[in-house]
């Protein structure tokens, strides 16, 4: 039953979640609880696919703004934010006080001190 009203909905659906309407919002629109109408999605691949989807475009939208937003400020000779996801997008920029780590089990410890 829960999935033919989301199929019945299904194109309003996906535009309302690629314009960031929350599950509860979108639930309600279609008549379910929120559990109801995310475990219908969970229980079907296609339905799940095409909320994925619909929850990818949103995330590029807002990607897409947030660089547009970026290149403005550059424009404007601001660059701490370029800056900023020059450092976490690529490793050639990322800042050097990096530590690294190295995790060692507990055997390896031993076997290094009974050498």
């Amino acid at each position: 039953m829960e999935n033919e009203r989301i199929i019945q909905n299904i194109k309003l659906i996906k535009i309302m979640k690629s314009c960031g309407q929350t599950d509860a919002e979108i639930a309600k629109y279609v008549g379910l609880s929120v559990r109801e109408f995310l475990e219908a999605i969970d229980g079907d691949e296609y339905l799940k696919e095409i909320y994925a989807q619909a929850s990818q475009k949103l995330a590029t939208d807002i990607e897409r703004e947030f660089l547009n937003n970026v290149m403005g400020q550059l424009e404007r000779g601001e660059n701490s934010d370029a800056k900023w996801l020059l450092e976490r997008t690529n490793p050639k920029y990322a800042k050097k006080d990096q530590v690294e780590v190295n995790i060692r089990s507990i055997d390896d410890v031993i076997r290094e001190h009974g050498k």
